[in-house]
Parts: structure tokens; C-alpha cells; sequence
């Protein structure tokens, strides 16, 4: 039915036509969903979506590059064409946990609480002074080395919910995992992460624009 349009117009088209019953559906696996990660990832084959909402509130249908941003522009150009529709809210990208700090995850066996991690962040600039990137340290109870796989996984999570996946991909730079036996003293909670590094951020770009002008 739709096939004469390009597939990101499809997508809506389809979207708007079915989006009542879409809303009468409960979240969770059942045809109405399946058949709409089928319909996203015509768009691309590595999209994905996740749903959200409070009761009262209109559904949201979030659209995620599942982290890789080698496809965040398809993301954009995706969501751009999005129309207004009745009952819902079309969100680019996995959007930030507000209450990130606030439970444990949990992953192969581990979890991981708030109270288990300590960070640091760490900025550092280019040969040029112009570029900066902000690393990430985390220092999680249990991990035994540096880059322990297992808490490698949880760490992205952790972020994931954090920073949401816009941030994680293009505000953070490199991050490690080590052990809390080595956290320095100046290591903050994690209840404190997303401020810090927001606020560490917005002073780092301060400065890349006033080197900028001084070069």
C-alpha cells in the first residue's frame, strides 16, 4: 500500500494509520509490536524502538540507533519526518533515566548498585588545544581488574540510563572500569554523576570556544 513511498514516509504512514491500535495494545511482545519493529527496521535493519509513558500520559515511542552512531543520522532523518499523532510522543534516541541513581542493575549474575560505584571524569584535549574529550573511570565493587568484562556491560548500562544514548555517544569520551580498591580519594557517589559531568561539559565547551577565538 505504501510501497511507492521511500520507507522513512512509509514508516509514518503505516504508524499514523495504525497508531490507535497500537495504543489499545499492551506493551510487550504481541503482533502489534513485532509488526512495528518490522516496519522501523525497513527504515534500517539495526533500529530499534522501546516503549514508554505514564498511564495518564500520552505513549511514547522511543527510536534508538541501539548505540551505534555510525547510524544516529538515520535516527534524525527518521524522527524529523515524524507527524503529530494523537496519543503519542515520538522521542529520538533513549532518552536519560531521571531516577538513575536509584536502583540496581543487574547483568549475568552481578548487580550492581548505586552505592557499589565511585567515578571520576577526566578531561583531556588535542594536540591542537581546540578538541576535548571527558573520560569516564568507574570504580565498582567486585571488579577484580581493570576491564573486567562482565562490568564493562553493566558500566554501559549504567551510562546508558544515566546520560541516555545521544550523550554516551557523542559527549563522552573513552571509559574504564576498575576496581573500587583503587578509586582515589576525590572519587565521587554515582548519585552525583550526571550533575558533574553536565556541569564538566558545559565548562569544557566554554573553553574549546574561547581557545577558538584566541587561535
Amino acid at each position: 500500500m505504501f510501497g511507492f513511498l521511500d520507507p522513512k514516509k512509509s514508516f509514518w504512514k503505516w504508524f499514523e494509520s495504525n497508531s490507535q491500535s497500537l495504543l489499545r495494545a499492551p506493551i510487550g511482545p504481541g503482533p502489534e509490536f513485532h509488526e512495528l519493529g518490522r516496519r522501523i527496521q525497513k527504515v534500517h535493519p539495526e533500529l530499534v524502538f522501546e516503549m514508554g509513558g505514564a498511564p495518564d500520559q500520552p505513549r511514547q515511542l522511543v527510536i534508538s540507533a541501539g548505540g551505534d552512531r555510525s547510524i544516529f543520522h538515520v535516527v534524525e532523518e527518521l524522527v524529523d519526518l515524524a507527524p503529530k499523532v494523537p496519543g503519542w510522543q515520538i522521542i529520538r534516541f533513549k532518552p536519560r533515566e531521571p531516577n538513575y541513581a536509584q536502583h540496581s542493575i543487574g547483568m549475568n549474575g552481578l548487580t550492581v548498585g548505586p552505592e557499589n560505584i565511585r567515578f571520576v571524569l577526566l578531561a583531556g584535549w588535542d594536540k591542537s588545544g581546540r578538541e576535548f574529550q571527558l573520560a569516564v573511570d568507574l570504580f565498582i565493587d567486585g571488579c577484580t581488574h581493570e576491564g573486567q568484562q562482565e562490568f564493562v556491560g553493566l558500566a554501559f548500562i549504567l551510562l546508558d540510563g544515566a546520560l541516555g544514548e545521544y550523550d554516551v555517544e557523542m559527549k563522552m569520551g573513552r571509559m574504564r572500569v576498575r576496581p573500587a580498591s583503587e578509586a582515589p580519594p576525590h572519587a565521587d557517589r554515582w548519585e552525583n554523576f550526571v550533575t558533574s559531568f553536565d556541569e564538566a561539559f558545559e565548562k569544557l565547551t566554554v573553553e574549546a570556544a574561547r581557545r577558538a577565538e584566541n587561535a
